[in-house]
């Protein structure tokens, strides 16, 4: 195979890769990416957890607290874009998206399987970004009344690799089918 930032096919296949690798990898730049949605002040960014990865349906799934400023942003537009930086190689991933909101009996099987760690996240009293007199501690909560799950179905993708001889960018949309197509960097 040739390197995948001279194939079309290949640089696709090898940042989904990328993708996939990071709901298990704790050390990967795919595990965290950025989460772009449109808030009343204008954008609103912010870094998620990458849970779990369907390359060939292209969803990518966070989980937030379904109180966040997040979910309401995207139940008012689901448009959402998410950014993948990964500066050992180089490669810069934006992923348009169509994200929906999943929440109660839909998303009760996740709850069940995350560790008592990762559900103390959705414990706070208080809703994300409310103001309080001190830090809040974290407490185990009751159910997953306050969990939410982000599916966010991509519908175009634009990576970029800045290699030292050679910048390939390339855009991929869902066009029944994939088409991709290098583009200027």
């Amino acid at each position: 195979m040739s390197d995948p930032w001279t194939d079309l096919d290949a640089f696709h296949r090898w940042f989904w890769q990328k993708l996939e690798d990071g709901p298990s990898a704790r050390d990967t730049p795919a595990r965290l990416l950025a989460l772009a949605t449109t808030s009343a002040e204008g954008a609103a960014a912010r870094m998620v957890v990458l849970r779990a990865v369907d390359a060939p349906a292209r969803v990518l799934e966070v989980h937030t607290d379904l109180r966040s400023a997040k979910v309401a942003e995207i139940r008012t537009d689901p448009r959402a874009t998410l950014l993948l930086w990964d500066p050992s190689d180089q490669l810069q991933v934006r992923l348009s998206c169509q994200v929906t909101v999943a929440a109660g009996a839909e998303v009760t099987r996740v709850w069940t399987r995350l560790p008592p760690q990762v559900r103390r996240v959705y414990g706070g009293a208080a809703a994300s970004g409310t103001p309080l007199p001190a830090p809040e501690r974290l407490r185990p909560p009751a159910g997953p009344d306050r969990f939410a799950v982000l599916r966010c179905q991509v519908t175009s993708i634009d990576a970029l690799h800045l290699g030292r001889d050679l910048h390939a960018r390339a855009r991929w949309r869902d066009r029944d089918g994939w088409e991709g197509q290098w583009i200027a960097p």
